[in-house]
């Protein structure tokens, strides 16, 4: 079997990786990273006034603005980031497996997929990916999604648990990748073992040391004809985006976390 990871720089992703790494050393090829996009301030907002309204992108600076003031992203990453963390010599991001191409969807990955011919290329934590970089897979394309799909699809599954009044429906799936938003045909399904307390942060580090042992599985599967997929029923959950996450939202999260700290509000 040939595999190839396509991922991004964070502890999360670093997590996946070792995982995958450590459980096919001689399958997987390489873990391939997107380089900075260059993309300009004013094509980023031509993007984003297409994709939403003016009140939801005021919405969100408003709660981003706050965010930045208060210090809650940076408290996040730095409590993910310790609780990801791997020593030194574990690290899976070495030199002879690394490649880093403009964009997972440019044609120096396609060319990059061409040369090592995957069986399997697994997904995560990158942008959409398009057609022609699933096509490469010759057994199948697949992604991890750290929110249990389809209830909590796209962004911050995590947050909107706790938002939900739901810490116990967090998670992640593995699903076969295609053009949508965490929404092929599931393989598996992992829960992050929530309990009193938890924020956003525990919860979402849950969800992905979780998710990476299912990835592992998965994979194990698919290579060896074995995984068993069931179509996604997308009426029955939510995709959540990163203008939905405003200023009230965030206030409401940290209140019932602390609620949940406090004992008055207990996981199901």
């Amino acid at each position: 079997m040939k595999l190839v990871l396509l991922t991004a720089r964070g502890p999360e992703h670093r997590w996946v990786a070792h995982r995958i790494a450590t459980a096919f050393p001689d399958a997987l090829q390489a873990i391939v990273m997107s380089g900075p996009l260059a993309r300009s301030w004013r094509s980023r907002l031509t993007s984003y006034v297409r994709r939403y309204s003016v009140a939801q992108l005021a919405s969100r600076v408003v709660a981003r603005g706050v965010d930045l003031a208060a210090g809650w992203s940076r408290s996040r990453q730095r409590t993910v980031a310790s609780l990801l963390a791997l020593p030194e010599a574990e690290d899976p991001f070495r030199p002879e497996l690394v490649q880093v191409v403009p964009g997972h969807n440019s044609q120096e990955c396609l060319d990059l997929l061409d040369r090592i011919a995957p069986d399997i290329v697994a997904v995560y934590g990158t942008g959409i990916i398009r057609t022609p970089v699933m096509g490469r897979a010759r057994i199948a394309a697949l992604n991890m999604h750290t929110g249990i799909s389809p209830r909590y699809r796209g962004a911050d599954s995590s947050f909107w648990t706790i938002h939900n009044g739901e810490p116990e429906w967090a998670g992640a799936t593995v699903h076969a990748l295609d053009t949508g938003v965490d929404s092929g045909a599931i393989f598996r399904t992992v829960r992050a073992d929530a309990i009193p307390g938890d924020d956003e942060a525990t919860l979402f580090s849950k969800s992905v040391k979780a998710g990476a042992d299912a990835y592992v599985q998965v994979i194990r599967d698919v290579s060896t004809g074995t995984a068993v997929a069931t179509p996604q029923r997308l009426e029955d959950g939510t995709e959540y985006r990163f203008v939905n996450r405003t200023l009230l939202s965030e206030l409401r999260v940290l209140r019932r976390v602390a609620q949940s700290r406090r004992g008055l509000l207990p996981v199901r």
